[in-house]
């Protein structure tokens, strides 16, 4: 995308998929480089929600849906961009094929522009792959497998949260830092 991308910086009062939507190179100064720029939302329908049924059930949907269009309107409403941006969802099911599959059909049919909430690391990966052949944007906000800023780091992808390395290290570091010499996971 031509333009002069906008970064703030990651501030604390904005949800994380309205940071991340300002944070990538989606967002310019060129209003014109929008019709209506799209967030894809992965959601796992498999193992305990499958069992319960949960994320089928309307109520369930709309508030998953509501949540990331919340942080839409915040965005909206503050920075005035003049176009709208449109919010989809689908169940991954938790397999890679499934999630790397619907990733690409967004990406190349539905005018999606960036994906998010994709909780499990082998789908993280698999969507990043796409995400990176398509160079559009994906933020990854529960998995937490090294891979994703290690061996298969990609400058399309953001790991929004946590990861298994630093989880381990700082808490092992730290109580070893202060003179634990036994203690227990």
């Amino acid at each position: 995308m031509a333009g002069k991308a906008r970064s703030r910086g990651l501030d604390p009062g904005f949800s994380y998929q309205h940071s991340a939507f300002e944070q990538s190179s989606l967002v310019s100064d060129d209003a014109d480089l929008f019709d209506n720029p799209a967030i894809g939302r992965f959601q796992n329908g498999a193992g305990h929600g499958k069992d319960s049924g949960r994320l089928h059930k309307p109520d369930v949907v709309a508030r998953v849906l509501g949540g990331a269009r919340m942080a839409v309107d915040d965005f909206v409403a503050e920075q005035k961009p003049g176009f709208k941006v449109e919010v989809v969802t689908a169940d991954h099911q938790n397999k890679t094929d499934v999630a790397a599959s619907r990733a690409r059909e967004w990406y190349d049919t539905e005018g999606v522009d960036m994906i998010t909430d994709v909780i499990n690391s082998a789908v993280a990966l698999a969507v990043s792959e796409v995400t990176r052949d398509k160079d559009r944007v994906l933020m990854v906000t529960g998995a937490g497998s090294t891979t994703i800023n290690n061996e298969q780091c990609s400058p399309n992808t953001i790991l929004y949260a946590w990861d298994t390395y630093s989880l381990a290290n700082s808490l092992g570091r730290t109580i070893t830092e202060q003179g634990d010499e036994s203690w227990y996971f």
